[in-house]
Formats: structure tokens, sequence, C-alpha cells
């Protein structure tokens, strides 16, 4: 139990990404839509960003799996500590929300973008990465 298993941990890595991915849109089409009456990628036209070429979306899906792919380490790093399962999961997908708020609160601290905006995506994250993650541990753990 306390090696990590890359094979397994790069799989795992994928299906949190693609679980993330499916969760966000799901969580967007039926709350944020209705909700607020567009989408968060409508919100983000509001800050006068740079348009996306193909490069900055193909890095973009790199830093995420990378990312997903390190949430999953996480979990089987945290494992001797917790136990494998569930527990351990939600542990892992704690640690990086908090992570991912303290970034978002700098980022309102230095006025890159709304509060709202980065109230709404945190609240995209309390959802989606314990769903991610969870989907992710049990491919590392070889029952899905």
């Amino acid at each position: 139990m306390n090696r990590i298993k890359v094979n397994r941990l790069v799989l795992a890595g994928v299906v949190t990404l693609l679980t993330f991915i499916a969760v966000e849109f799901v969580v967007e089409s039926l709350i944020c839509r209705p909700l607020f009456g567009r989408a968060i990628e409508e919100w983000h036209q509001t800050l006068n960003l740079a348009e996306w070429g193909i490069g900055n979306s193909l890095l973009n899906v790199l830093i995420a799996l990378v990312n997903c792919t390190l949430l999953t380490w996480l979990y089987a790093a945290l494992r001797p500590m917790f136990g494998v399962g569930s527990r351990t999961a939600l542990a892992a997908s704690a640690f990086a929300f908090f992570f991912i708020a303290a970034f978002a609160i700098n980022g309102v601290n230095l006025g890159n973008y709304p509060l709202q905006v980065a109230l709404i995506e945190l609240g995209y994250q309390l959802v989606e990465l314990p769903v991610a993650i969870l989907a992710g541990a049990r491919v590392y753990e070889g029952s899905a």
C-alpha cells in the first residue's frame, strides 16, 4: 500500500480529468446558466481577456491533466495515513479546494477577476473536486 503505482496513477489522472470535465458541464448547464442567465465562459468574456488559440487550449488541457494526476498522486500519498477509500479521496479534495481558494482570493485581491466570478468558480470546485477525485481513486485502486 505504501508504493505508488505509476501506471495506475496516470490512468486515474486521465479519469479524474474526464470526470472533472463531465461534472463541470453538468453543473454549468443545470445551475449556472439557469441561475445567472449565462455560462461562466460568458462571465470570463466580460473580463476582456485575450482570445485563445489552439496552442492555449492544448496547454490548458495538458496543465489540467498534470493537475489531475497530481491530485491522484496526493490521494495515493495520503493512503498510508488515512487508509484506502473515499475518506482519503475527500481529504485530498479538501486540500485541493483550500489550495485553489487561496489562489482565487489572491486573484480577487490583485484585481485579476471580480469576487462574484471567483465565488462561482469556487462553488463549482466544491462539487467537481470530490466527485472527480473519488472517481480517480476508484480507478487507482483498480475497482473500476
